[in-house]
């Protein structure tokens, strides 16, 4: 179970008891000026018995400061520490004590210099008697010239002169002496930049909640300083989403740095939410025990900081059913929070801590669940739940994802009623809190799968519609969910082994299928799409319509949780509103004016659009990997069929493990052990089992696997039973599943394959070839400057790097390669002629066929590099950025060739990790740069093999064939070779001749016509 972690996000709500005879003023009013010269302006917001004042400064929406009074004048001093003043302040920041003061010329006032929570952004609270009331205020500091005004207006006085007792200062001195240096918008921007980046993270968009996280890091140090501990904060939200990205290295050099100075930060409570995120990012790393460690930690720190909520704990017990109200508990802490007297479990720093704790208590929860401890797991949820319950708010619906975790233990026990019900209640809560976020669309979906476990005739209607309630909104906010989430929906749809299936539930079948990310392939696909974010208005407006809609949601999600008026949430509804209409005018500009776009992007089609783009005689050929079984489709033009596949996906991950050693020589001896076809065989027989559709009736395949198994490459299946393997030549006479004529052709996903092949024409490049050769080995310290010198925790990635061998043949294998072609000389382009620039300042649209003999490494390989890249072969004298041709330059170039090879490079471990689908963001960076097909290889090949299937394929493609086909026809001639005089037996061995494969799918002409 795959859990994010809520980013308790706070939220500033505050509200006034006003006096009935207190100075009613007018509704809105000019407020002035802050420090910066933002113009402010004043207005009335709440009920007649609540009402308060709100100050409006520059573009941040959300006020610079509030104001309220109580009738009767109270003393200034007293009054700033009174306790309601300082529970609501609480909430808000961290404040030193009053220092006496005078406002509007001679009225007696009292002011604090604050740090709000989550940042550390100076802040300050004034209290001032003014006639027969007492007015309460705080807000940022640079906003204290607004503040006055406000007063100014509402009191009926004009004077606008602040005094410090002890010596006659301006406004601005005291603003500045509070530190207020900075404008509204600054910390508006900053504000956003937080509260966008934690729905981003609630809703699982980890890339963009890095980027929204790195963007309020850096601002941050812009006003502050660098070193700020309140940057504290940012930093280790930051982290989390590297770790939540599987950059571990770098968020553990950033989580070093936040915890070392988070106990010197404004907010209290910081050095435990550093623990709190460490623990997450323990549980990335895969070590549970280090994971509860430090949550044991983090929720010691969390009772530090608020030891009335220690002392609570130790004398309720939370799980039991909470009072609905009563006097020890008082009013909703969401009414009258500044003025109402808590009690020992609502205090504000009892409040805040509280959701620290019970989404720790939820963390041990699914730490159990996965230890498989059960009853653990659903003690560990019902108390995060019950303490949410008690406490009254749930900003960022833990108790709702604590329910979650409480229903699927109860179903591992097969309390599948229970379990329907803590689901249910989740799905409800989730739906009103965060509608439309990754947390409510999964838990549907297994809620769903709960109900087809319950008893009952309508359980199965009940979990259909679900399902579709969960499909519906993945489609409607472009999104996908993990196979693991799917999985349920498609065991309801395909059937077992021997039973029927209906042609209409296979057709959703495959249409849920299309909403299953892909796991490190969606990743790169995403982080693609977000690195196109600059380029071009109509890809920048979308990214800015989504980020638009993501912070209103976010915005409306605070309100929830601070309990604001209706009218407040019908504003912040029609802001959506307003978000969702911009960004379907983006979604509807970038398909008509780059198309290509959905390459990256995955979009929804139908089964029946999907079938009009394959060709007579060819299939597609797509599995979905779930946790216990997974999903065979094949597609034709004329139908769609399903069918179970018994392997789980553990099993598959051993299958392609055992598969891949015997493709990999001894590191120790550079000896290749035997392939084990028996076992190749197995495979096959499990992914196509009896009973299932005749696959190898298609001489044309089109492979779009899922899981560990796109981590191998179909040419080493095998399709009947093998004789044993004495000799390497007895490999020519297995029946691999590239045999009998059959080409195998790859693409990232069913969706990517039809957008490519939508797109694909053939070239009109007017030269043939052009061939980039060689790899400089990098030193440690110019590794180091590749990567970037601002990256840190990236030691590992910069020896991953200094450690690739050169490429001596590489230069040699484009040479023969352009002699096929019939290039010329200048076609190629090797040692110090291949460098970045070399690259990215050459027309490629020029040449049919683009040639890299070089290192590519991924970012599940060299995770600091943040993208794919390749590596060339730039002198060590020159720039470092000349030895990297990163994805985001590939995606600025643009190409017209009919095939990008890429030979030499290395795109998975020995055990396959990562293969396939890491590569994915590559491939498809060069079919949107504007390739028709890529041709790469899974494992580093000899230099001869390699350069002569590279020779063999690029003469056939020359001569007009389709790169798949070329591919599969030079594959099966250098097989035939081995043994027979030309080539040593020792070819034979699949290490030697199955590593390459052709992604996507270039039509020619005469194939065009047959559509």
């Amino acid at each position: 179970m795959r859990a994010a972690p809520v980013l308790l996000a706070l939220g500033l709500a505050a509200a006034g008891c006003a006096a009935p005879g207190g100075p009613a003023g007018p509704e809105l009013g000019d407020a002035g000026r802050t420090l910066a010269g933002e113009e402010c302006s004043f207005r009335r917001v709440g009920s007649a018995a609540q009402p308060r004042v709100e100050v409006l400064c520059g573009t941040w929406t959300a006020p610079s400061a509030r104001l309220f009074s109580l009738a009767g004048r109270q003393d200034p001093m007293a009054a700033a520490t009174s306790a309601g003043f300082e529970d609501y302040l609480a909430t808000v920041a961290q404040c030193e004590p009053p220092r006496p003061a005078r406002v509007l010329g001679d009225v007696p006032a009292a002011v604090r210099a604050c740090r709000r929570r989550g940042g550390g952004v100076p802040h300050l609270a004034l209290v001032a008697a003014l006639g027969d009331a007492t007015w309460f205020a705080d807000g940022v500091t640079t906003a204290l010239p607004a503040i006055e005004a406000t007063l100014a207006a509402l009191s009926g006085r004009r004077e606008a002169a602040t005094v410090i007792t002890g010596g006659a200062e301006g406004t601005r001195a005291l603003a500045l002496a509070l530190r207020g240096d900075f404008g509204s918008g600054d910390v508006g921007r900053y504000d956003g930049l937080m509260l966008l980046g934690s729905r981003q993270n609630i809703d699982q968009d980890f890339a963009g909640a890095e980027a929204s996280f790195r963007d309020a890091l850096a601002l941050h140090g812009r006003l502050f300083g660098d070193d700020s501990p309140d940057r504290a904060d940012a930093m280790a939200h930051l982290a989390l989403q590297l770790s939540n990205l599987g950059r571990h290295e770098e968020a553990d050099a950033l989580f070093a740095t936040a915890a070392a100075i988070a106990p010197r930060a404004s907010d209290p409570q910081l050095p435990a939410r550093v623990a709190h995120y460490r623990a997450y990012h323990a549980r990335n790393r895969g070590d549970a025990a280090e994971a509860a460690r430090l949550a044991a930690e983090a929720e010691r720190l969390y009772l530090a900081a608020a030891p009335n909520l220690e002392r609570t704990l130790r004398r309720i017990d939370v799980t039991a059913e909470a009072p609905r109200a009563g006097p020890s508990l008082g009013p909703d802490p969401r009414d009258l929070r500044a003025f109402i007297p808590l009690s020992l479990v609502r205090d504000a720093e009892s409040e805040l801590a509280a959701q620290g704790v019970a989404d720790l208590w939820r963390l041990r929860g699914i730490l159990a669940y996965e230890a498989g401890d059960c009853a653990g797991a659903q003690r560990e949820a019902v108390r995060a739940a019950g303490l949410l319950a008690r406490i009254g708010v749930d900003p960022g619906g833990v108790r709702q994802r604590a329910l979650r975790v409480a229903g699927l233990a109860a179903d591992c026990e097969r309390r599948h009623t229970a379990a329907a019900a803590d689901l249910g209640a989740a799905v409800s809560g989730l739906a009103a809190k965060l509608p439309g976020t990754t947390p409510e669309v999964v838990t549907r979906l297994e809620f769903g799968g709960v109900l087809l476990n319950a008893a009952g005739a309508t359980s199965r209607d009940q979990a259909l519609a679900a399902f579709r309630a969960a499909a519906r909104t993945l489609r409607e906010r472009r999104r996908s969910a993990a196979a693991a989430a799917i999985a349920p929906y498609l065991d309801l749809l395909v059937p077992a082994a021997g039973t029927p299936a209906r042609a209409e539930d296979t057709v959703e079948a495959l249409e849920a299928a299309f909403l299953v990310s892909g796991g490190a392939a969606a990743a790169a696909a995403a982080d693609a799409a977000a690195l196109l974010a600059g380029e071009g208005s109509a890809i920048r407006e979308l990214r800015e319509a989504r980020n638009e809609r993501d912070a209103a949601e976010a915005r409306f999600d605070r309100a929830i949780a601070a309990g604001v008026p209706e009218h407040e949430r019908a504003a912040i509804r029609a802001q959506i509103e307003a978000a969702q209409r911009r960004l379907a005018d983006a979604e509807a500009r970038v398909q008509a004016e780059r198309p290509e776009f959905a390459l990256l992007t995955d979009t929804m089609i139908t089964p029946a659009e999907l079938r009009a783009t394959l060709r007579p005689g060819e299939a597609l050929f797509a599995i979905i990997q779930g946790p216990e079984r997974g999903y065979g489709f094949l597609v034709t033009r004329a139908a769609v069929e399903a069918w179970r596949i018994p392997l789980s996906e553990r099993e598959a991950q051993a299958t392609v493990r055992r598969l891949r050693a015997g493709l990999a020589p001894d590191p120790a001896t550079g000896r290749l052990a035997p392939f084990d076809v028996e076992e190749a065989h197995r495979l096959w027989r499990r992914l196509v089992p009896a009973g299932a559709p005749d696959v190898l009736a298609h001489r044309r395949l089109v492979i779009a696997a899922h899981g560990p198994l796109a981590a191998l490459p179909f040419a080493v299946l095998v399709t009947e039973p093998p004789r044993r393997i004495v000799a390497d030549a007895d490999y020519r006479d297995v029946a691999w599943l590239l045999a009998g004529g059959r080409t195998l052709a790859y693409a990232p996903s069913a969706l990517a394959f039809a957008a490519q092949r939508r797109l694909a024409r053939p070239s009109s490049a007017p030269l043939p070839y052009v061939g980039f050769a060689g790899f400089t080995p990098l030193s440690p310290a110019r590794a180091a400057q590749a990567i970037g010198s601002s990256r840190r925790g990236c030691e590992a990635d910069v020896s991953a790097l200094a450690s690739l061998p050169p490429l001596p043949a590489a230069a040699r294998e484009v040479e023969i390669s352009a002699r096929q072609m019939r290039a010329g000389a200048d076609a190629v382009r090797a040692g110090a002629a291949f460098t970045r620039s070399a690259v990215v300042g050459s027309d490629l649209t020029r040449y049919r066929i683009v040639h890299f003999a070089a290192h590519a490494v991924l970012t599940d390989e060299v995770p600091c590099l943040g993208e794919p890249a390749i590596l060339t072969a730039a002198p060590p004298g020159s720039d470092p950025k000349e030895a990297v041709i990163r994805l985001s330059d590939v995606l600025r170039a643009r190409l017209d060739a009919d095939l990008v090879v890429l030979s030499a490079c290395n795109t998975a471990g020995p055990d396959g990790r990562g293969a396939g689908e890491a590569f994915s963001g590559l491939a498809r960076g060069m079919l949107y740069a504007g390739a028709r097909s890529l041709l790469a290889t899974h494992w580093t090949v000899p230099d001869f093999p390699i350069a002569a299937i590279a020779a063999l394929t690029l003469a056939r493609v020359g001569r007009g064939e389709e790169p798949a086909e070329a591919l599969a026809e030079a594959q099966r001639e250098f097989l035939s070779r081995a043994d027979d005089g030309n080539l040593p037996a020792a070819y034979a061995h699949p290490f030697n001749w199955a590593a390459p494969v052709v992604i996507g799918g270039q039509q020619t002409p005469a194939q065009q016509a047959l559509r």
